[in-house]
């Protein structure tokens, strides 16, 4: 009889191990699997947010226009190999222009004697207007003295003594351009600064201004 009672304690003994090993695998199989780690979905850029993009960026800088004091050479205005008499033997130079926009400045040096220096400034800039140039050959004229009018050629201009006679000065206006030339020579004479006036003022054309 006490077998009996010994075999059915160890059978329910076994009994309760069983169920609590069943319980433990169901809260096993109940428990949550751990969220997978969320990761970032990759940034796309589109075709035409692409072009906006490319369109926003600053396009490079244009190339500026070039001035008439880089475009008008002087060794072409006034080409050594066939000046008038009193410019021959100088040798044509391009210091930096009084106004780059307005044309170029020239030099005309006699190697031999640096105080017979020639400058010839060109203006170019503006259309040709008769009342324009005649006010701007009176104020001129105002800073000259024993001055002479230029009408050998070209559209009209004056000369005269500057500097108490250390310079003289000639203005003139072109006749086939806007241009006019202011010549300058140092120790000159009026017959050599109008000819070498007109020989400045021939070497330019409208259609080199364009």
């Amino acid at each position: 009889m006490r077998i009996r009672v010994d075999l059915l304690c160890l059978v329910l003994g076994l009994g309760l191990v069983s169920l609590g090993c069943d319980d433990d695998k169901k809260k096993g199989l109940a428990a949550p699997s751990a969220a997978p780690t969320a990761h970032p979905a990759p940034t796309t850029t589109s075709p035409a947010s692409a072009a906006a993009s490319a369109s926003a960026a600053p396009s490079a800088s244009a190339a500026p226009a070039k001035t008439l004091a880089d475009r008008l050479k002087c060794k072409d205005l006034m080409p050594g190999t066939t000046p008038p008499g009193p410019l021959r033997g100088m040798k044509v130079g391009q210091p930096p222009a009084a106004c780059p926009e307005c044309g170029p400045t020239c030099s005309l040096i006699r190697e031999t004697n640096p105080l017979e220096g020639v400058s010839v400034v060109y203006v170019c800039n503006e259309k040709f207007d008769r009342a324009t140039a005649d006010r701007k050959i009176e104020e001129v004229k105002k800073t000259l003295k024993k001055t002479a009018p230029v009408t050998e050629f070209g559209r009209g201009g004056i000369g005269g003594l500057k500097e108490a006679g250390l310079f003289y000065d000639v203005l003139v206006y072109d006749d086939d351009s806007d241009c006019s030339v202011t010549v300058s020579w140092m120790r000159g004479k009026r017959e050599d600064v109008v000819a070498a006036a007109k020989y400045a003022i021939a070497g330019v054309k409208q259609a080199d201004l364009k």
